[in-house]
């Protein structure tokens, strides 16, 4: 009798938010929606400007503002596209992909805790719980909710951990009473590091659960990625980065002083160089990169304060500095760098 072994791969459903880039609301709502769905954080939230201004016209390298959020819609290749807030639709080009409204995503999810659209964090959390929890372990994972303040720092917190919509989070926090290991710490840009310890699960690592990114941009996408966290056009740059599948520690040009900051950093460097299989002369290196409100010199200082351990080799270069953001909306740079893909499991430390 013949036989054989059949082995299915599952990926999350793909959903591309487009937003006004100054609407925080609205860009904060996709956060949320994305916190909630398997998978979320690999939805690409997509800035639909009406006007480019100069740092838009220098980062997108003169393409045409509507060519911008096609070509993001394309490269990422999403299931579905989501209009959030006031946004003008209407004159970008989705292909044959059905248009929805944001409160359509998670229309039900009080009723019977399921999303109209995905896989909701409820499923997550009850399969994590039987899963996870089910014995004692030797280092306890800690279920961590972060209690994010309203502020100027607050949207940048919400895209690093993950925020869910208050009506949800408060459901949350009721199931998890008796769940061992859960914490309601408040987070602010000075512990915010702290925070990102790997044993730590926030609601963002939660909602990514159980999925390996298959990165087709480069090898690994190790990324410093220096920012104004008050910046919301910054933020959607470091979303997005975060959604092509890349390894990214977000660093906040009002926190680059913060000593636990720069640890992570140090860590996170010297855990990335390492030889290829491959070719045991070339190393793996972390790049750093800098949005469009930051500049060059900002990164190299940063960079160049660093405690980097001594390469071991010629080339082991351990930081590669970039000046150009990856042109993910571009036509004819996607076929060479592509979008990530998504599979099943692996843990990681962003």
């Amino acid at each position: 009798m013949v036989t054989g072994r059949l082995q299915i791969k599952l990926r999350p459903l793909r959903l591309a938010f487009l937003v006004d880039p100054t609407d925080t609301a609205a860009i904060l709502e996709s956060v949320q929606i994305c916190s909630f769905l398997w998978g979320g954080s690999f939805n690409p939230i997509i800035p639909v400007f009406r006007r480019l201004s100069k740092r838009e016209r220098f980062l997108y390298q003169g393409a045409d503002r509507r060519a911008v959020a096609s070509g993001f819609i394309e490269a990422f290749d999403p299931d579905f596209v989501v209009s959030v807030g006031k946004v003008d639709a209407g004159q970008i080009n989705i292909g044959a992909r059905r248009l929805i409204k944001a409160d359509e995503v998670l229309e039900g999810v009080e009723d019977d805790g399921t999303p109209a659209y995905g896989i909701g964090l409820f499923e997550i959390l009850r399969e994590f719980v039987s899963s996870e929890l089910k014995f004692v372990r030797r280092k306890p994972l800690r279920l961590q909710i972060p209690s994010i303040s309203p502020g100027p720092e607050a949207l940048f917190l919400a895209i690093v951990f993950g925020q869910l919509p208050p009506n949800i989070e408060s459901t949350l926090l009721s199931q998890l009473r008796e769940v061992p290991d859960v914490h309601r710490d408040p987070v602010s840009l000075s512990n915010y590091p702290d925070l990102l310890d790997p044993a730590n699960l926030f609601v963002r690592r939660l909602s990514s659960s159980r999925i390996i990114p298959i990165r087709h941009w480069h090898t690994r996408g190790d990324c410093v990625f220096y920012l104004n966290s008050r910046n919301p056009a910054d933020l959607l740059d470091y979303w997005n980065l975060r959604a092509l599948g890349w390894n990214v520690i977000p660093v906040s040009s009002n926190a680059a002083t913060h000593e636990n900051l720069r640890s992570l950093v140090e860590l996170f460097v010297n855990e990335n160089a390492y030889p290829f299989r491959a070719n045991p002369e070339i190393y793996n290196a972390t790049t750093f990169l800098p949005s469009a409100s930051c500049s060059m010199k900002d990164v190299e200082q940063f960079g160049g304060s660093l405690k980097i351990n001594p390469p071991k080799h010629n080339y082991d270069s351990r930081i590669l500095y970039q000046w150009w953001y990856p042109r993910i909306w571009d036509e004819w740079k996607k076929t060479q760098e592509r979008r990530a893909t998504l599979i099943l499991p692996k843990k990681n430390r962003t």
